[in-house]
This record gives C-alpha cells, sequence and structure tokens, in this order.
C-alpha cells in the first residue's frame, strides 16, 4: 500500500493472469481509478469489472487461488446473484480490490449497473461495445430509486419490535436492533446528501458531515431506560429527516411515545 505504484502492479498482475484463459471476455477498470479529476492517494483502491463467458463463472466465483497469486489475502467479502458476484478483497498489506464478475448473458439481459470503462483488454467487441453503450451516468436522474415510504415502514416496524425486547429483557437483541435504527437515520442523511450534491457517488466526504454532530443520539447509557431513551431519540431524529426528504412525510415519533412510555411504565411495575 505504502507503494505509490502498487495500482499499477497489481493490474499488470492480475492481466496476466486472466489473459491465459480464453473465456475471459474483458477486463476494465472504473471509478476514481480512472478519473483524471480525481487526485490518487494510498487509499484509492482498484475497481474492476470482469466479464466472463458463462462456463467460466464458477471457477472465479467459487474460489479465490486465482486471486492468492496476487498476494496473501487478509479478508474477502462476496455477494453473489445471478450469474453475478461482487468481490471485495484485502491483502495483507492492505491493498483493496473491488470486482464485479459478470457473465456475458447476464451482462447483456440484464439493466446495467456499471459506470464508464476504461478497458484493461478485451478479447469480444460484442462485450466493449455493450459496456460502453450502456454505462451508467453517476449523476442523479430522478430520486424515485430512493424508497422513503419502504425505509420509514421498515424503521417503525424495527423500533417497536426493539421496545418489545427491551421490556422482555433481552438487551442483546434491542441493542443491536437500536443499533440498525441508527444506522438507518444516517442511511437517510447519506440519501439527503445524495439529493444535494446530485450523485450517488462520494470519494471524499464533507458534505452533510455535520448531521452526525446535529442528531440528538447519544449511545452512553446501556440500561434497559437507556436503551429506551436511545430508540426514542432514534425516532425523533429520523422523522426530522424524513420530514426534509419529503414535505409530505407525517412524523409518526409523536404516536410512537405512546408505546415507549407505556414501556418504561411496565419496567417499573
Amino acid at each position: 500500500m505504502d507503494d505509490p505504484l502498487w495500482r499499477e502492479s497489481t493490474i499488470k498482475k492480475l492481466t496476466q493472469i486472466l489473459q491465459l484463459d480464453n473465456q475471459v471476455l474483458s477486463l476494465s477498470l472504473f471509478g476514481s481509478l480512472v478519473n483524471t479529476e480525481v487526485e490518487k492517494d494510498k487509499w484509492s483502491d482498484i475497481d474492476a469489472l470482469l466479464v466472463v463467458e458463462d462456463a467460466a463463472f464458477s471457477k472465479y466465483s467459487d474460489s479465490s487461488d486465482w486471486l492468492n497469486s496476487l498476494g496473501e489475502i487478509f479478508v474477502i467479502m462476496r455477494s453473489t446473484g445471478e450469474q453475478n458476484q461482487t468481490t471485495k478483497v484485502i491483502f495483507s498489506d492492505f491493498r483493496k480490490i473491488d470486482l464485479i464478475l459478470l457473465t456475458k448473458s447476464r451482462m447483456l439481459r440484464k439493466k446495467p449497473f456499471w459506470t464508464k470503462q476504461v478497458f484493461v483488454f478485451t478479447n469480444s467487441t460484442e462485450v466493449k461495445q455493450f459496456l460502453e453503450d450502456n454505462a451508467l451516468k453517476t449523476e442523479l436522474d430522478n430520486l424515485n430509486v430512493y424508497d422513503l415510504d419502504k425505509l420509514a415502514n421498515d424503521f417503525w416496524f424495527l423500533a417497536f419490535t426493539a421496545v418489545s425486547k427491551v421490556v422482555r429483557n433481552d438487551l442483546l437483541i434491542a441493542l443491536h436492533l437500536a443499533l440498525d435504527l441508527y444506522r438507518n437515520c444516517l442511511l437517510l442523511g447519506m440519501w439527503l446528501r445524495d439529493k444535494e450534491t446530485g450523485t450517488y457517488i462520494h470519494r471524499i466526504g464533507g458534505v452533510r458531515n455535520d448531521l452526525v454532530e446535529k442528531m440528538d443520539i447519544k449511545i452512553t447509557d446501556l440500561s434497559k431506560e437507556g436503551i429506551l431513551n436511545l430508540i426514542e431519540n432514534c425516532g425523533k431524529e429520523f422523522d426530522k429527516l424524513a420530514k426534509e426528504w419529503s414535505p409530505n412525510y407525517e412524523a409518526y415519533a409523536p404516536l410512537f411515545k405512546t408505546a415507549i412510555d407505556q414501556a418504561k411504565k411496565d419496567l417499573q411495575s
């Protein structure tokens, strides 16, 4: 990671490995690495898209042997869908690669989820042309992809469940759910950041960081009453953020306070 040329040498090695397989159709790069307007630093990772023939998918999705030649793997995370997989690898020297693996048929029949590519190599004119013609824009065309109704419904369902777990003395699950509520407040804050900046890609933070300090959510008292207060405060903050997102949003926290008060009363009895 301290080597300023680690990305170049890693891409070169990865290319040498993949070009030995005629079922690999293309390797391309995207993200900040190919954005000439973005200054790279030691924390800049490699974002890559690998397209293979359908028959080769399991070869690269089921095993990490082909990645071991790039260095000792520290941790690896995989998220697998229908003929596609996202693999995030961190090596022992803290180099990081985010790689999307995609079959040709999956690429051709599904809605694109890749941004503008710079090709390292390609063995298929069809694949190259399709990726170039169907790249996603990083700008937000509309906000319909952000489903506030679903987020709010899930939030308040979790909130009530968390309260019931406190009353039933299951503090492990109660706190776990309460932290999920906190997380959803932060998620809504990230939505607001996207809305304000007009993009969902944020290589450098800063915008909306003030929300972290402004939110009246403190995790200091982990008693039963303290967890109930945490749940209640998360609800109040969620309502504020949701109202900022949509003026038509109707607050739930005032009604939910009835459940909080009942829980505190039951704990005292």
